[in-house]
């Protein structure tokens, strides 16, 4: 597919790639593959601008964990993805980040560090009629290998399902997400389905009534909430799933942090078709006007030229001249011992 739309592949390991060109820009995708590498890629591309795409902004979230589980353990391991994180951003010569709020986050720690923000892209498709949606059908998009999905379903399904059940008779659940481990496959009920990993996720976001994003912790654009938004679903979900956005909590989508306030925004919305428009409508447009493909194009843009501009950060001279030596070596000596 990369081949189709123009774009030069490599087959083989990292090592051939990186000497069989010189390269402008190397991109690496979140940050503990650019930990990796990074020596390797300084030494034979000395000339090229390392950027890291941080997705989100690992140790964020990972404190986000720790503040909500009280543990001493979570908080050790945040703090030593910190460290890690932003020893790896340092050493880049920029970093993108999807929305301003973890622009502030990594500023706040390394004020000299050079950021660009690129959001969430989301394709659009026409808005939908509503009357083709099954009313009291709940949707909970989310790859279960993320963490904060494990612990939103767990959530919901515990505190906030029984709330909902009360209030609105026939109501169902849709979980759909790639790897659902045994906790979450055993939350199969009657009202409750448990499909898994869905190769297209478009028909139940066609069909479904409203998307549920009930994260209590996380960093980063939610793709789930934008993506919901994107097809005119509205989206009942909490501050941590709005984050990125700069959307109004009760226009766009509607936030609630207590199972009892997530319940009652669910049945307004079942109850008040006037509003179930309202914020239907008004995610869309969102997504439209500033996460659409043609609303991004000129970010991304902005980022190639930032980034060309950009002097490679040096090593150290010692660092340099051992580097150099590496280079040639490889250059001249290494290959034929591995013909």
């Amino acid at each position: 597919m990369l081949t189709q739309v123009g774009i030069a592949t490599h087959e083989g390991d990292i090592h051939s790639a990186l000497g069989c060109a010189t390269q402008d820009i190397i991109l690496f995708e979140f940050y503990p593959l650019a930990r990796e590498f990074m020596t390797m890629v300084r030494r034979m591309q000395p000339d090229a601008r390392v950027v890291v795409d941080s997705v989100d902004v690992h140790y964020n979230r990972l404190q986000t964990k720790a503040n909500l589980s009280g543990s001493p353990e979570d908080a050790a391991i945040a703090q030593r993805i910190r460290l890690e994180e932003l020893a790896t951003y340092t050493s880049a010569d920029l970093v993108i980040v999807v929305s301003k709020e973890d622009e502030n986050v990594i500023l706040r720690d390394l004020p000299a560090c050079q950021t660009s923000i690129i959001p969430n892209v989301h394709e659009i498709p026409p808005y939908p009629e509503s009357n083709k949606r099954t009313k009291g059908e709940l949707l909970f998009v989310g790859n279960f290998i993320h963490p904060p999905n494990v612990d939103a379903m767990l959530f919901f399904t515990g505190q906030v399902m029984p709330l909902v059940r009360q209030r609105i008779p026939g109501v169902s659940l849709t979980i759909i997400g790639n790897k659902p481990p045994e906790e979450i496959q055993r939350l199969a009920a009657d009202d409750i389905k448990v499909l898994g990993y869905v190769p297209d996720i478009s028909p139940f976001l066609q069909s479904a009534y409203i998307s549920i994003a009930p994260l209590r912790y996380g960093g980063g654009i939610k793709g789930k909430v934008g993506e919901a938004m994107s097809f005119g679903l509205p989206v009942v979900t909490t501050s941590f799933g709005v984050e990125g956005f700069d959307l109004i909590p009760g226009q766009h989508a509607i936030v609630a942090e207590t199972p009892e306030a997530m319940a009652a925004a669910i049945g307004r919305l079942m109850a008040d078709a006037t509003l179930y428009e309202s914020v239907r409508r008004a995610g869309y447009e969102l997504i439209q006007q500033r996460f659409s493909p043609g609303a991004t194009v000129a970010r991304i843009d902005e980022f190639m030229q930032r980034a060309l501009s950009i002097r490679p950060k040096a090593p150290h001279l010692l660092k340099r001249l051992i580097n150099q030596l590496v280079r040639h070596y490889h250059r001249y000596i290494g290959w034929r011992l591995n013909p």
